[in-house]
């Protein structure tokens, strides 16, 4: 899990769709939805492979919710907050238009 950001799993500094590809893609390789044990995979016959490197070689934060298992629920974690980042950009701007229109407003005559 990423101490900085646990959304930002490839530790770039943003939450963007890949991270969720990210995570789709090591439920999609041979090992799957597997535990997490030091940053890397716990195979099925007790031996530990490690997580595909990302860019610069990093292995990436996986792991979203901390609970030890690279999971479908990783997944919807990083796509429920990038919805979240959508909504809260559409109510800021909308906020600002709101208020460059009421100010714009001529006043009434009296």
């Amino acid at each position: 899990m990423n101490s900085a950001d646990q959304f930002d799993v490839d530790g770039d500094g943003f939450v963007a769709p890949i991270d969720a590809l990210r995570i789709l893609n090591q439920l999609n390789s041979p090992t799957g939805s597997q535990q997490v044990v030091d940053g890397q995979i716990a195979r099925t016959d007790g031996a530990l492979a490690t997580l595909g490197a990302i860019g610069d070689g990093k292995q990436g934060f996986l792991d979203v919710d901390g609970d030890g298992y690279v999971a479908p629920n990783d997944v919807l974690l990083v796509i429920n907050e990038l919805n979240r980042q959508v909504v809260q950009d559409e109510l800021a701007t909308a906020a600002r238009l709101s208020l460059a229109a009421h100010t714009s407003s001529p006043a009434p005559n009296s």
